[in-house]
């Protein structure tokens, strides 16, 4: 049955483009449900079994919920379509329990969830995302790819626990970033610009490392160009102290923004 969506397609097409005179207009009767007709078996995609499949459980849903809304597959239907794309281990899961207990889509998640979804803490997400720096060969848009995706893993683990979750990103992307020029100019942006976006933050940086050369936002160019100068140990001292330096009172800064005063009465003197 792989055959038959393609086929009818391309009936559809030469119908259109050849049309028989006197006959009633193909495309006046179109509907955009008949391009992709939902027949059992005639999609097929990557199948999930459990602790060693090649593609993620997340990955595996979103890919499974973007063919339900696709192929419009119906809610009677989407159970039977879920197993036919389960195999091994992590069929025989969900196979075992009550049919009661695996009837919707939404049990059948998250039972396979609970079994191979990932195990990570918040906590332990919220600390990873806080400490993500740009390694050495690690390119600036390699770098914000795996930022955003501690930072979705995090979202979907604990929704409501950090407000304003972009800005956060934001802010963690500059303060990783290892060129150090573009680190400074960026953190000026952004405070003198707090709406700025992640996505606005990062297109900025990718105009400036092309300005200064940098193909495609690579560090690893800029980096190696840097190693190769001669090296100042006292002025390299210097700088990363006033970094510190810096850093500290901008935390200092942050943290006293959201103390609360409350002045002493003056006890009068006896």
């Amino acid at each position: 049955m792989d055959w038959f969506p393609v086929a009818f397609n391309k009936a559809i097409d030469f119908e259109m483009s050849n049309p028989v005179e006197g006959a009633p207009s193909a495309q006046a009767n179109f509907t955009p449900m008949l391009m992709s007709p939902f027949m059992p078996g005639s999609m097929c995609g990557q199948r999930f079994k459990g602790k060693h499949s090649d593609i993620s459980l997340t990955e595996w849903i979103e890919t499974l919920n973007t063919m339900f809304r696709m192929y419009r597959i119906p809610d009677t239907l989407q159970v039977d379509f879920v197993l036919s794309h389960l195999e091994g281990e992590a069929k025989r899961q969900i196979l075992v329990v009550a049919t009661g207990e695996r009837d919707t889509t939404e049990k059948v998640f998250k039972r396979l969830k609970s079994l191979y979804g990932d195990k990570m803490s918040a906590s332990v997400l919220r600390s990873l995302c806080f400490s993500c720096r740009q390694e050495l060969t690690e390119t600036v848009p390699d770098f914000s790819l795996r930022l955003q995706e501690l930072f979705k893993k995090l979202k979907e683990k604990d929704a409501g626990g950090i407000p304003n979750m972009d800005a956060m990103m934001r802010d963690q992307f500059v303060h990783g970033l290892q060129d150090k020029v573009l680190k400074r100019e960026l953190r000026t942006l952004t405070v003198s610009s707090p709406s700025l976006s992640f996505i606005d933050v990062y297109k900025e940086a990718s105009i400036r490392l092309e300005i200064t050369g940098e193909v495609a936002c690579d560090a690893v160019g800029h980096l190696t160009n840097a190693l190769t100068a001669p090296v100042d140990l006292e002025q390299l001292k210097k700088e990363l102290r006033g970094e510190m330096v810096a850093e500290i009172q901008n935390q200092m800064a942050s943290l006293t923004k959201g103390i609360v005063r409350t002045p002493r009465r003056i006890q009068p003197s006896p």
